[in-house]
């Protein structure tokens, strides 16, 4: 025992050397990449819109926060944030919350099965659909959908047509009548313009 002793302390601080240089390797390889974006409605600031990005290559991490205060008839205050992990290219899990007035509108989960996606709304469970999803709507911030032809709307559990417009715009319908414009310069977007029935917005990076 007294010369197997050193051999295996030799042994668990060479792993433990490893171990430590490839977390370093995993830290440097990390990439982070935060937008923020300023909410408008006409020429008056509404609100503010944040878009973070992680990767290290292997996983992807995306997050939105935002925060719009307003008024149309009456006062109105939305609180949101959603979050989508990729792995591998494909969606392995995403959440959608969404707050107005103070009271929870929207609170879905997606969950990757292996055989397509558990939807989750409100703590019920709905339904499971697609096979995989590699693009959803989080995605468009970061990476323009050059040849990409839908994109997954975890809102609206369903792929949404990407159709360009020319030098680098893209329109995106939504099920529910209304669209959105978004517009890039060298990959990222820059602007997006959000019809709805009853109003305009603009969403203009800073």
């Amino acid at each position: 025992m007294k010369n197997i002793s050193p051999v295996i302390r030799r042994a668990a601080q060479s792993i433990l050397i490893l171990c430590l240089c490839m977390l370093t390797i995993h830290s440097a390889l990390a990439q982070e990449t935060t937008l923020h974006y300023t909410v408008k409605k006409g020429e008056k600031n509404i609100g503010t819109f944040t878009v973070v990005e992680t990767s290290n290559g292997i996983a992807k991490t995306i997050k939105l926060v935002s925060h719009i205060k307003t008024s149309f008839v009456f006062a109105v205050s939305v609180d949101a944030a959603e979050e989508s992990h990729f792995k591998n290219g494909i969606l392995n899990k995403s959440s959608v919350y969404r707050k107005v007035n103070g009271d929870e509108k929207l609170n879905k989960q997606h969950s990757y099965s292996g055989n397509g996606y558990v939807i989750c709304n409100k703590r019920q469970k709905d339904s499971v659909c697609c096979i995989s999803i590699s693009y959803n709507l989080m995605c468009l911030y970061n990476t323009e959908p050059v040849s990409i032809s839908k994109v997954y709307s975890d809102n609206f559990q369903q792929f949404l047509a990407v159709k360009p417009l020319g030098n680098n715009i893209y329109r995106i319908d939504m099920p529910d009548g209304n669209y959105n414009i978004y517009h890039y310069q060298k990959g990222r977007c820059v602007k997006v313009d959000i019809h709805h029935s009853l109003y305009t917005i603009t969403m203009q990076l800073t």
